[in-house]
């Protein structure tokens, strides 16, 4: 007979044996699960850079606020100009005029606010349609020279004199400059809300208090100041006229309106500060302006300036 020792080991080796075949019977039978075991462990080391997943972008979320919607676009510039009616009319005039011969003109909306010695154009509008309203005020600060006089023919010669037509340029009537160059102070488009209500001019009646102030420390506050001013005196402006009916909003109306709210309109030294010696470094004039925004630009990567090019990206 076996001793107890042998008998215990004999027990312990048919366990082991009876374990391990069990184990393979259960894996013979679920195949399956040790796979998704595998395949999970696997998807653990994916890195989540490499998974093409839709991100989300700033123009994406633009696009979903504009879509469906029409949106306007803002300018606000500053100049120089006499502190006499005489001129600061004929600037009106040349506006008024230029919008009435545009196309959709009556787009064009905002306030042409003189305060003292200089101006500050607001404008909403149509992209193309303020930088055309751009344009010709950069023409009132420019000299209109007379146009030569044509040397007369010999008197044996036949003339036919030519007719006008529709797309030949008009004569223009020979003029000094009515304003200073423009300087750009802020320019945003894709805006779902329009601010202002028709066009007008307005004549401030404050007095500059002579206070001098300094752009150095920071031009970009002092601009917004001044663009966020304006904002908020056309909304009060839109608030007052809500219930007037469209066509009795004629700029002699509207300028009643604003009068009401001068407490809102800038002061003189807000705009000269802008105006002043120190503003020239810091923002645009016109030339500069057409250059960035107004002309065709074509966008050259540094990615595609290098030879050979880059592999793409792997992971």
């Amino acid at each position: 007979m076996a001793s107890s020792d042998e008998a215990e080991a004999i027990i312990a080796g048919a366990a082991r044996t009876s374990n391990a075949g069990l184990a393979a019977n259960d894996a013979a039978a679920h195949p399956q699960g040790r796979r998704q075991g595998t395949k999970g462990a696997y998807q653990e080391g994916l890195d989540e850079l490499a998974q093409e997943t839709k991100r989300v972008t700033l123009l994406d979320r633009e696009e979903q606020q504009l879509k469906g919607r029409k949106h306007v676009s803002r300018v606000l510039f500053v100049f120089g100009i006499g502190d006499e009616r005489k001129t600061q009319l004929s600037v009106e005039q040349e506006f008024v005029a230029f919008r009435d011969k545009q196309e959709g003109g009556s787009e064009i909306t905002g306030l042409l606010l003189f305060v003292g010695q200089a101006a500050v154009s607001f404008l909403e509008g149509p992209t193309e349609l303020l930088f055309k309203a751009v344009e010709l005020f950069h023409g009132l600060s420019l000299e209109v020279q007379a146009t030569p006089a044509m040397p007369a023919p010999p008197a044996d010669m036949a003339i036919k004199t030519p007719t006008r037509t529709e797309s030949e340029a008009p004569v223009q009537t020979p003029r000094p400059a009515l304003i200073s160059a423009l300087r750009i102070l802020y320019f945003t488009e894709l805006h779902g809300v329009r601010t202002s209500v028709g066009w007008c001019s307005f004549i401030s009646t404050a007095k500059q208090s002579g206070t001098q102030g300094s752009l150095e420390d920071g031009c970009q506050e002092q601009v917004f100041m001044l663009y966020r001013k304006f904002l908020v005196l056309c909304m009060k402006v839109r608030s007052s006229t809500a219930n007037a009916p469209p066509d009795s909003l004629t700029p002699d109306a509207l300028q009643g309106h604003y009068r009401r709210q001068a407490d809102f309109l800038p002061v003189p030294d807000e705009v000269l500060l802008l105006l002043g010696k120190q503003g020239a470094e810091f923002f645009f004039t016109f030339a500069e302006f057409q250059k960035v925004f107004m002309k065709p630009f074509q966008l050259v990567l540094n990615s595609e300036l290098l030879w050979p090019m880059a592999p793409a990206l792997s992971y």
